[in-house]
């Protein structure tokens, strides 16, 4: 059985090299902080195996002992850096801070140092022979309590690897989850063996632990070369995709949504990872889903306990390398700061910002607007000019903050009494207009005579004074409009004003459009 044992031996040389050759690889082409983290794996990875090939060699026990001591060299900390390579690679080192770390290596560390001493107080092997009814030459051992250690320590560092990886790769999509599936997989074949050498049930005494690890090897070459795995253009696309403020969803082309990030879940309550595989017109309606894959901008308004938020949606098409379309990346950005942004803008430029009401430039604009549109239907339009009498006293008297209290309730009272159609304005001062469309002159009358009345009732408590006040009105309009304007209205709107006033304030003065 020598062929056998060299053919063995050999391969374990061989694999040795090729962990060497992938650890050299990724610690001087990929050059990040996982690359390094992967080649010190390598070497352990190497190690080990060179000591197993020579401890099969060996035929003489002091010479299995010496090569199964240069074995443990690397053995020990495989698991630990399996586990810390996982922890980095998966983003989650919140998991592992810097003294948790020292005391995985620290374990290690301790684990090779009992091997190296084990002649002085066998905690790791109670007995050891070398026996010669196999094969060929195998060192055998019984277990000790340290041993017990070990593989506790292995066990957990490859559940623990596991399940981070497990985890990334449903929650990542491309290159990304290829490679974590591939790493989940690694961790597998070279854990079952070890169990095997614990209950001494291994084929013919033999650790197959590296020939199995041989496995992993052809795994990660597969995930270097073809998927990138240690590159970090993987990971940073997909920490983007996590941390992303904005929601990211990807839907595949039959509308199932394969991946959303941590953002999208806030944004949409009904997308949930616990719901499994969803449809994305459950999360958003038929008429926006086809909208936004039609390439449409849209905006969707959310609202929770807190405030009410505003979003984008918008869809880019996802290709394969052969052009074709295999899905869409929805996009839910934040654009509530634009909107209210856009809303104190609209106000600025249309209302007044003192009453509330529309202000001088977006009334003109306003009432451009309603002319034409009486004119085209041939219907009524009349217009209204209002101001507070003896207002400079009010100022004078009790200050121009009370005189602003005043006009803000002046608006609320012409509010009370218009028709939602009509339009009311600041014309500058303490004048005001209002715009009828629609509107005879009778019907405007009766508006205006409400408006006086309930302004002369108004007691107006301004910090523990009442302020009595009365207004001056001039309505004119016209029940058929032709090719009036607004200069018409307002010119015999000023006369009424004039006869207003000198016929003794707090009274209502009509001036018809005539020919």
């Amino acid at each position: 059985m020598e062929l056998l044992n060299v053919v063995l031996s050999g391969f374990l040389f061989s694999f040795a090299i090729v962990m060497l050759f992938t650890g050299a690889y990724s610690y001087f082409f990929k050059k990040n902080e996982i690359s390094k983290l992967f080649a010190c794996f390598c070497a352990a990875v190497a190690v080990y195996s060179l000591g197993y090939g020579l401890e099969l060699r060996a035929t003489a026990l002091e010479s299995m002992l010496r090569w199964n001591a240069l074995k443990y060299i690397g053995l020990p900390f495989i698991p630990a850096l399996w586990l810390l390579l996982a922890v980095q690679y998966t983003n989650r080192e919140k998991f592992l801070n810097p003294y948790i770390k020292a005391m995985i290596f620290a374990l290690s560390a301790a684990i090779v140092i009992v091997r190296m001493t084990n002649d002085w107080h066998h905690l790791y092997y109670t007995s050891v022979e070398a026996r010669t009814d196999l094969l060929f030459p195998i060192l055998y051992v019984e277990k000790g309590p340290w041993y017990v250690v070990y593989g506790a320590f292995l066990t957990f560092s490859v559940i623990v690897a596991s399940y981070f990886y497990y985890k990334q790769c449903r929650n990542s999509y491309g290159f990304l989850k290829a490679q974590c599936r591939i790493m989940f997989f690694a961790s597998l074949p070279p854990w079952l063996t070890f169990f095997l050498n614990f209950f001494n049930v291994s084929p013919y005494g033999i650790d197959w632990g590296p020939f199995v690890g041989s496995i992993y090897c052809i795994m990660f070459f597969v995930a270097m070369f073809k998927y990138d795995l240690l590159d970090l253009r993987p990971l940073a696309k997909d920490v983007v995709f996590k941390y992303s403020k904005d929601g990211l969803i990807v839907v595949d082309s039959n509308g199932y949504i394969v991946d959303f990030n941590d953002s999208a879940e806030r944004i949409f309550k009904n997308l949930k990872r616990e719901r499994g595989r969803q449809k994305i017109n459950r999360v958003l309606n038929d008429e926006l889903v086809k909208k936004i894959f039609n390439g449409m901008d849209v905006h969707i308004e959310t609202e929770d306990r807190v405030e009410k938020r505003y979003y984008s949606l918008k869809a880019s098409r996802l290709m394969d390398k052969k052009g074709n379309r295999v899905g869409f990346l929805i996009t839910a950005a934040d654009v509530t700061d634009y909107i209210f942004a856009m809303e104190n803008l609209y106000r600025l430029a249309v209302y007044d910002d003192l009453t509330g009401v529309y202000n001088r430039r977006y009334l003109f604009e306003r009432c451009e607007i309603e002319l034409e549109k009486a004119k085209k239907q041939n219907g009524s339009f009349s217009c209204v000019i209002f101001d507070l009498d003896f207002f400079k006293d009010i100022n004078d008297e009790f200050g121009h903050q009370a005189g602003d209290f005043v006009l803000k309730k002046v608006s609320e009272i012409c509010r009370r009494n218009i028709r939602s159609g009509d339009i009311l304005g600041r014309y500058g001062g303490e004048e005001f207009i209002i715009l009828l469309p629609n509107a005879s002159l009778k019907d405007t009358l009766s508006v205006v005579s409400r408006i006086k009345r309930d302004i002369e009732k108004e007691e107006i408590l301004y910090e523990g004074k009442r302020i009595k006040i009365t207004a001056s009105f001039r309505v004119t309009g016209l029940d058929t409009l032709k090719n009036e304007d607004l200069n018409t209205f307002l010119s015999r709107a000023d006369e009424a004003l004039y006869r207003a006033k000198m016929e003794g304030r707090n009274c209502i003065r009509v001036a018809p459009v005539c020919y």
